[in-house]
């Protein structure tokens, strides 16, 4: 944290979006606005953030489905046909 800040900031919301995903929005949007403030905090101060972040993602439920699909539409060229179609589905639809 005290060497890389910017580095922690920007790599906790894709972390959350890669473990937490869809399972719990409002704790990416909660992570991103938290880790932004980071670089511009005293080290005790992005300790303590990057602490409160790293909590809440390890207690969220985690769901990696959105994630997961766009990778398989990457899969081949039969599986990119679904892309556009996925693209217009809510969120309900992706979890279910």
């Amino acid at each position: 944290m005290a060497l890389e800040a910017d580095y922690v900031a920007t790599r906790l919301p894709v972390i959350a979006y890669e473990d937490v995903g869809v399972a719990d929005l409002a704790c990416l949007l909660w992570t991103k606005q938290a880790a932004a403030t980071i670089p511009v905090q005293s080290e005790a101060e992005r300790r303590r953030i990057a602490t409160a972040i790293a909590g809440r993602l390890a207690d969220c439920p985690k769901s990696r489905t959105a994630c997961d699909i766009v990778c398989l539409t990457d899969c081949s060229p039969e599986t990119r046909q679904y892309a556009d179609e996925l693209s217009r589905l809510g969120l309900t639809d992706w979890i279910d």
